[in-house]
């Protein structure tokens, strides 16, 4: 949380420049002992969607989000499920993806689109598998049968990009900090570079009476392909995450996210709720493989 999956959503593509000094900042990998994947614990709650239209901010329905520790071949992994709904589209967007949580090295990535209004030919469903060097998988069009998907080339080691928040979150995050991430975007076959910047810290309320301090991260996503450029900054397109890396039990990791035409922001009032519920099936799930 928050992803680019939905920035490209809401916002129709990343605007921005086509330059920027970014070959400077030093490369973070997957499995670089320096990511901290096992901070990222499971969580539920549910954010606030806005967008703008003109000068004014606009409700634009709700968002989800899930994470959950489960067993994989190898070794534990977080399953995170995200759903998009009540928009102005009139459809709904649900993300799925697995990742190792020592070093969030991706596994699967799963995207489904449903609703009345979703356009013929549209894609609508892909379910894709992390290779050594590629992204493989099969995807669906509205009013088509599967097919496999377009083979896409992972020449330098990537995150997905659907996690982005949680990547930022397992950083080393401190007064300053700045690193560069590689990420794919499976749903639209497009990779980035994404320079994050620490710029300040933000208070939350924590959902029980006090408050959570976040990292103020500042994010430019620069195209792999063509070198275009979004800047970071809550008032530019590439945008802002608030990242917390050890956040009060089922409190997600990234409370807010922020850029020119999309907000979103967890809603305190829910915390509880859907942190118990959370809190229910993990303990659940456990005792079942025990």
């Amino acid at each position: 949380m928050k992803t680019g999956f939905l920035i490209l959503l809401a916002c129709g593509s990343l605007i921005g420049s086509d330059s920027v000094d970014f070959e400077k900042v030093a490369v973070m990998n997957p499995g670089d002992p320096q990511i901290k994947g096992n901070r990222i614990k499971p969580y539920a709650a549910t954010w606030y969607v806005r967008v703008k239209n003109g000068e004014n901010w606009k409700a634009n329905g709700t968002l989800t989000e899930k994470a959950e520790v489960v067993a994989s071949e190898e070794g534990e992994a977080l399953a995170w499920t995200q759903i998009m709904a009540g928009g102005a589209m009139g459809v709904s967007f649900t993300n799925k993806t697995r990742f190792l949580r020592k070093d969030l090295r991706p596994l699967t990535s799963e995207m489904t689109i449903t609703g009345e209004k979703v356009p013929d030919h549209m894609v609508v469903s892909m379910d894709l598998h992390f290779e050594a060097s590629s992204l493989e998988g099969t995807l669906r069009r509205q009013g088509e049968e599967p097919a496999p998907s377009p083979s896409f080339a992972l020449d330098v080691p990537m995150f997905d990009g659907n996690n982005m928040g949680l990547i930022l979150a397992a950083l080393p995050l401190k007064h300053g900090y700045e690193t560069r991430v590689a990420v794919v975007y499976p749903r639209f076959t497009t990779s980035y570079w994404v320079v994050a910047r620490v710029t300040g810290q933000k208070s939350f309320d924590d959902g029980r009476g006090g408050k959570v301090q976040a990292w103020v991260v500042d994010t430019d996503w620069i195209d792999r392909k063509s070198g275009h450029v979004s800047p970071g900054g809550p008032d530019a397109s590439g945008g802002t995450y608030y990242v917390v890396p050890e956040p009060p039990e089922w409190y997600p990791h990234v409370p807010k996210y922020i850029n020119a035409s999309f907000d979103t922001e967890v809603i305190p009032q829910l915390l509880t709720q859907a942190g118990n519920q959370a809190g229910a099936a993990q303990q659940g799930a456990a005792c079942k493989t025990n």
